[in-house]
């Protein structure tokens, strides 16, 4: 019976693998993408759910808080869009994070005080937007081509 149990509880206990911590993190980098989607959405009136929005961005929030947890040094090697870059200037990387949770936090306060307000929220979404792409720009392979 034991060794049965333990056939089945050792792969929980398993080592993470630098290809797992690459899915890890596109999985986490697309579930921001899509929350920050869905948000333009509604800013944009696309769909008509403002009632969303703070889970939303709330969401954007969190995860911006992941994702620089989302980088091991065990994975620098692994094949995906993240340039060298990102290990070999890690300060400036965790800079770059940083401003994604502050202006991700911004965009929480300012739904907070008026969910109908999609001017405000959509200026403060432009800022969300920007830190993405300039964390993008000099941290992610150039996905134009």
């Amino acid at each position: 019976m034991i060794p049965l149990l333990l056939a089945f509880l050792l792969p929980a206990f398993a080592a993470e693998t630098a290809e797992d911590s690459v899915k890890y993190r596109q999985t986490v980098m697309d579930s921001l993408g899509g929350h920050m989607g869905a948000t333009s959405m509604i800013v944009k009136g696309r769909v008509d759910r403002p009632e969303d929005l703070s889970a939303h961005v709330r969401a954007i929030v969190d995860l911006s808080k992941v994702v620089v947890h989302t980088f091991p040094e065990s994975a620098k090697d692994q094949k995906s869009e993240s340039l060298p870059v990102v290990w070999s200037e890690w300060k400036a990387f965790e800079e770059a994070a940083q401003k994604l949770t502050t202006t991700s936090e911004k965009l929480l306060e300012v739904v907070e005080k008026d969910a109908k307000d999609m001017a405000a929220i959509g200026s403060q979404l432009g800022e969300v937007g920007k830190s993405c792409g300039g964390c993008h720009d000099k941290f992610r392979v150039d996905d134009d081509g």
